[in-house]
């Protein structure tokens, strides 16, 4: 639902698309509850996670099937694209913040901006909003991100590598994010 919001800012033609996903989440929550033995007199008994987890599969199913057959296919894809992003923060394997610099960039940074930032020390590099964008990153999520920057700065050559090539899977990632398995979200 939250995703398919998402979309009307990019094209406003989805608008009536989320519309619809409204309607067809209330359908397909009411059958879902009908077909895992929810009656009207079991209203008062919390589901089953067995059962919630079924309704969310159904539910989600039945919206990327339906739904998905309007899109366009790349926004088909930016829909898959942030479905999995919001598994993946409901898990908690990312920080909401993290999702939010993806998504906005330094437009989210400068909302964001109570924290103090750190001085860029390779503008050759790193522009100076991809570096604010970063410094507020270890600030905001200290757990993933502490002491990326003071390593940046250690092992230039081995970041830089790494950057040149694009993130390229030939090239070893640097040793820091190796060395914490950093999820495959954050690395991007």
């Amino acid at each position: 639902y939250q995703c398919v919001s998402n979309l009307t800012s990019m094209n406003p033609t989805y608008l009536f698309t989320f519309e619809y996903v409204k309607d067809k989440y209330q359908t397909a929550f009411k059958s879902t509850q009908e077909n895992q033995g929810f009656s009207t007199q079991q209203q008062n008994t919390a589901p089953t996670k067995d059962q919630v987890n079924k309704i969310v599969g159904v539910v989600t199913q039945g919206i990327l099937d339906s739904v998905g057959r309007a899109m366009f296919y790349s926004d088909y894809l930016i829909l898959l694209f942030e479905i999995a992003a919001h598994i993946t923060i409901e898990a908690k394997e990312i920080a909401l913040d993290e999702w939010m610099i993806l998504l906005y960039g330094h437009e989210y940074h400068r909302a964001a901006q109570s924290v103090s930032l750190t001085k860029n020390p390779h503008p050759d590099l790193i522009s100076g909003q991809n570096w604010n964008l970063f410094s507020y990153l270890e600030k905001a999520v200290p757990e993933v991100y502490k002491g990326i920057s003071e390593d940046i700065e250690l092992n230039l050559a081995e970041w830089k590598a790494w950057i040149a090539k694009k993130n390229s899977p030939t090239i070893p990632s640097p040793t820091w994010i190796q060395k914490r398995k950093i999820h495959p979200f954050r690395i991007m």
